[in-house]
């Protein structure tokens, strides 16, 4: 399954840890916005895990958006940036 996270966390410090561990499951596409392709249950969970632990403030917020296929497929950009590419080799 492809994932889109976005999230708006105010505390610096915060949002550049949170930033720092979505950069090992996916690709930044945007400041607060991160796609992780192809994902198998067991990566995703392990994510969703450190997420769901991660302290985030009353104002904070996190979102997580399933992609299937033919969602992903039907992505579309305007401007810099290349639509969400599947690699070949995950190394978490």
């Amino acid at each position: 399954m492809n994932y889109l996270i976005c999230y708006d966390i105010s505390n610096d410090k915060k949002r550049t840890k949170l930033a720092k561990m979505l950069d090992n499951y996916g690709d930044r596409v945007q400041e607060s916005v991160f796609e992780l392709p192809r994902l198998d249950r067991e990566i995703f969970d392990r994510c969703l895990s450190k997420l769901k632990k991660f302290k985030i403030d009353e104002e904070d917020s996190i979102r997580i958006y399933p992609l299937c296929e033919s969602c992903k497929k039907g992505i579309i950009l305007f401007g810099v940036g290349t639509a969400m590419e599947v690699p070949d080799v995950y190394i978490v």
